[in-house]
């Protein structure tokens, strides 16, 4: 399924970044790939955008109550480059 759910999931797995700034990249995908009811990593190549959009919806209904992130912690998961203790 290419299109119709893809910028949609892209902008909610920005929202889990949010909501989980302590997780990396890696991580993140990994537990929704779980949420999503995945048996083995392997899996991640058949899953379809919609089982992952649904996954990601309800990890963030559920999260809704969870501490939000300070506003420095959110402009560094928006705009990573732009963040000034990174060296070059």
């Amino acid at each position: 399924m290419i299109g119709s759910h893809v910028d949609e999931l892209v902008a909610v797995i920005g929202e889990l970044r949010v909501l989980f700034p302590e997780w990396r990249l890696g991580q993140l995908i990994g537990n929704l790939a779980m949420a999503a009811g995945l048996a083995e990593i392997g899996d991640i190549w058949n899953v379809e955008d919609e089982q992952l959009l649904a996954a990601a919806q309800r990890l963030i209904q559920r999260n809704k109550g969870r501490e939000k992130p300070t506003a420095a912690v959110r402009e560094k998961l928006v705009h990573p480059s732009s963040s000034s203790d990174i060296s070059r």
